[in-house]
Formats: structure tokens, sequence, C-alpha cells
């Protein structure tokens, strides 16, 4: 089924248009933050079990470097830019469906995951995937997103604004094209 899913995904994704797509349930996930920087995509969040990997900068999933899976998701996922992709693999990149239906992984339980670390080592995890609907408490409290940037904060609201009286401007932040 994780197959079939996956070559679905990537015949829509064939079109070319982002806007053209399938939207996948996903039932098992890692628990993993992430984030594409210039030099990679790094681990903003975890569970306090696999600490020694936050912060890392991601270099292997499994036994494939991390660019040959980053290219393995931009071929199932619509796209029309690379932008796009920058957004949407991090959010996707810990679904442990899409892992095994990409042949990363052997199964939707484990991920062995090797990271970079703060100080230049390479530490690996080897982390077990939890039922999607399980929202993990990380090592970083995610919650109060309030100190955090603009454009990180509510990022569950498909949409919200903020009036910021010191610079007399509206700021308004749309994260998804979609009823409340």
């Amino acid at each position: 089924p994780d197959e079939f899913q996956v070559g679905l995904s990537r015949l829509t994704a064939a079109v070319g248009d982002s806007h053209t797509g399938l939207r996948p349930q996903i039932t098992r996930a890692f628990p993993l933050m992430l984030y594409w920087f210039e030099d990679g995509i790094y681990v903003l969040n975890t569970v306090p079990e696999y600490g020694e990997i936050l912060y890392g900068r991601i270099i292997r999933m499994q036994d494939h470097p991390i660019d040959e899976v980053m290219e393995a998701f931009s071929e199932i996922l619509p796209h029309e830019n690379r932008a796009q992709l920058k957004s949407s693999i991090p959010q996707i990149l810990a679904s442990a469906q899409f892992l095994h239906g990409l042949n990363i992984i052997p199964d939707t339980e484990t991920l062995r995951l090797t990271v970079e670390n703060e100080k230049g080592q390479t530490v690996t995890a080897d982390l077990k995937s939890l039922p999607l609907g399980w929202m993990f408490k990380g090592i970083i409290d995610m919650r109060d997103d309030s100190g955090w940037p603009l454009y990180r904060q509510n990022r569950g609201r498909f949409y919200w604004y903020a009036y910021l009286p010191d610079k007399k401007i509206m700021y308004f932040k749309y994260n998804a094209c979609r009823e409340h």
C-alpha cells in the first residue's frame, strides 16, 4: 500500500502543477520537527529520548544520503519551484509511510537517522514511529510561539493578522487556502 500511494503521488506530481496532487492519509510518523536551512535539513525538535540529535543537520536516513532522500521526495511532491520543495519536504520527511513507500526504510516502525551535531560530530539514533494522532511532547515547548518571529507564529491557523502600532503596519499571514 505504501509503494502504491507513492506511485500515485509520483504520477500526480509529474503533472508539474503545485495545485494538482494527492493528500494521502499519513498514519505514522517519526517524532521530528524539521526545517530546511540553506545548508541542509535540521532537527528543530524531537522527543527527549532522541535529544542527542536535536539541532543536528541530517546526513543520512537509514542507508541513504539525505540528498538522495530529498530527490526521491521531490519526485512525489507537486511543485513548480524549489521554494515549494523547501517548504514541503520538511513537513512530510518524517512520514513513515512515505519513507517506506520510497524504499528508504524497510518498515514503518523504525528509522536510523544520522546527523551532524553542533560540534561537527556524527550522531546516529534509531527512531521509533508514532501514530500520527499523537502529538509528541518535544524537548522544546512549541505551544507558546508568541516570542517567535511573526512568520513562525500561529502555524496551525490557516490565516491571521497582527497590527504593529509602532511601525504602523498590518501583518497578514496566509498559511493555507482553506476555510476555518
